[in-house]
C-alpha cells in the first residue's frame, strides 16, 4: 500500500506555492503484482463467504464456480505475462526483512 500511494498522490500545499511529486516510480512488474493480489484478494474474499459443502448443501455450485473462475482468470493472466516479468526485481521481494518488520509493528 505505501508504495502504491507513494505513487499515486501528489502533495500540493497552496499557501507556500510548493508541490512534491511522487516519490517512486511504477514499473511493470509492480503492475503485475497488483493485478495479481487482487485476483488472490476477490478469491479469498469469495472463500470467506462461500462456508463449508455440509453449511451449503446444493447451493454450494455456484459460488465455487466463481471462485474456480477467478482462480482460472488468475492463472491465465500470469501464464500470459510470464516471459515478461521478473517479479523476484521487486524492491520488497529483494528486502523482505522490511515487510516483516511493517507486519509486526501493525499486528501490535
Amino acid at each position: 500500500m505505501d508504495m502504491r500511494n507513494s505513487c499515486l498522490y501528489t502533495e500540493i500545499k497552496l499557501k507556500q506555492s510548493f508541490v512534491e511529486s511522487p516519490t517512486e516510480a511504477m514499473i511493470q512488474n509492480h503492475a503485475y503484482d497488483f493485478v495479481s493480489m487482487t485476483f488472490e484478494v476477490i478469491t479469498g474474499q469469495a472463500e470467506a463467504g462461500l462456508g463449508s459443502f455440509l453449511e451449503m448443501g446444493s447451493g454450494v455450485k455456484k459460488p465455487h464456480e466463481f471462485r474456480n473462475g477467478i482462480l482460472s482468470d488468475l492463472n491465465g493472466f500470469m501464464n500470459k505475462w510470464e516471459d515478461e516479468i521478473d517479479v523476484d526485481q521487486l524492491e520488497f521481494l529483494q528486502t523482505p526483512s522490511g515487510l516483516r518488520e511493517k507486519a509486526d509493528e501493525q499486528a501490535n
